[in-house]
């Protein structure tokens, strides 16, 4: 998220995005933006940022890679993730309780190309 207040909506934690930022930066610290990669195709040392898209634009994709390529590197792994299904309480939920659809996906998309992210891996939109 980009803002606490759908991080205290949607997960019930306020204070997410600082904690999480703060993370980030430190991760970043240790081993930047590179991902090493050993045997198999593992990898061993590095970054990778999973991302999953909301619908409705409720994870703020374009703020969160906006943030990330402006304060860490657009050269990190992003994993943007489209496998968000409404469960338990998410069903019949306004905001939530549907998937994601196309023209959000591509969204997101769009903003990792805006950003510069060329690294990392976007799953296909089943549905």
């Amino acid at each position: 998220y980009a803002d606490d207040k759908a991080a205290a909506h949607i997960s019930g934690y306020r204070g997410y995005v600082a904690a999480n930022r703060d993370a980030l930066k430190e991760m970043f610290r240790q081993v930047g933006d590179a991902l090493e990669l050993g045997e198999h195709g593992i990898a061993r040392r590095g970054m990778i940022i999973r991302h999953l898209v909301l619908p409705q634009g409720l994870s703020q994709t374009r703020a969160v890679l906006g943030w990330i390529a402006e304060n860490l590197s657009n050269q990190l792994h992003i994993s943007l993730m489209s496998q968000y299904y409404p469960a338990w309480h998410a069903v019949g939920d306004a905001d939530l309780g549907r998937p994601l659809n196309i023209d959000e996906y591509q969204e997101a998309l769009d903003a990792l190309e805006t950003f510069g992210f060329e690294q990392g891996w976007q799953q296909e939109l089943d549905g």
